[in-house]
C-alpha cells in the first residue's frame, strides 16, 4: 500500500510538473514578453526627446477607448506614456491581453480605428500599431520618434 501511494504521489508530481513547464513554454513559443508594463514602459519609450515632458497613466476601462480605439477589454492592462502639454501631438500605449485574446485581430481592429486627431486641435505626423505575444504598442507622434520607439519595442526581450 505505501508503493502504491508513494507511486501515486510521483505522479502527480510529475503532471504538475510536466503542466508548468507546458505552460512556460507556450508563453515563449507565443513571444510573450516577460515583465510588467511599468518595467517595460521605461525602455521603450528610452532615448525620447526630454522636451516632451513625459507623464505616465494607468489605462483603465474609462479610458481605454481614448488609448486604444477599441471597446475595453476584461482582464487587460494598460499604461501609457503622453507629453504632458496637450498642444503636442504625442502618445505611447502598451497593452498587455489576456490569455486567449487574439493579438493580431486586436491590433488590427485599433489600426483601424486609430485617430491621429484625438488631440482635436493637433495631428500626428505618424503612427504605428505593433504586436509582439499578448503586448501591443500603439504610437503616435513626429516620425523620428514614432521609429525610435519602435525598434525600442522591437529590442525589448
Amino acid at each position: 500500500m505505501k508503493k502504491f501511494c508513494l507511486f501515486a504521489l510521483c505522479l502527480c508530481f510529475l503532471a504538475f510538473t510536466g503542466c508548468a513547464s507546458s505552460s512556460q513554454q507556450s508563453s515563449e513559443a507565443a513571444g510573450n514578453i516577460e515583465g510588467t508594463l511599468d518595467e517595460l514602459m521605461p525602455k521603450v519609450i528610452e532615448g525620447l526627446n526630454p522636451e516632451l515632458a513625459l507623464t505616465e497613466q494607468a489605462i483603465l476601462s474609462n479610458n481605454f477607448s481614448s488609448y486604444f480605439f477599441i471597446d475595453y477589454i476584461a482582464g487587460s492592462m494598460g499604461l501609457a506614456s503622453d507629453a504632458a502639454i496637450n498642444a503636442i501631438p504625442h502618445s505611447v500605449a502598451l497593452l498587455r491581453l489576456p490569455e486567449g485574446e487574439d493579438s493580431k485581430a486586436v491590433c488590427a481592429e485599433i489600426e483601424k480605428n486609430l485617430d491621429p486627431r484625438k488631440w482635436v486641435c493637433v495631428e500626428a505626423e505618424a503612427s504605428k500599431v505593433l504586436s509582439r505575444g499578448n503586448l501591443i504598442l500603439v504610437v503616435m507622434s513626429d516620425q523620428a520618434t514614432v521609429d525610435l520607439v519602435v525598434k525600442n519595442f522591437e529590442a525589448l526581450s
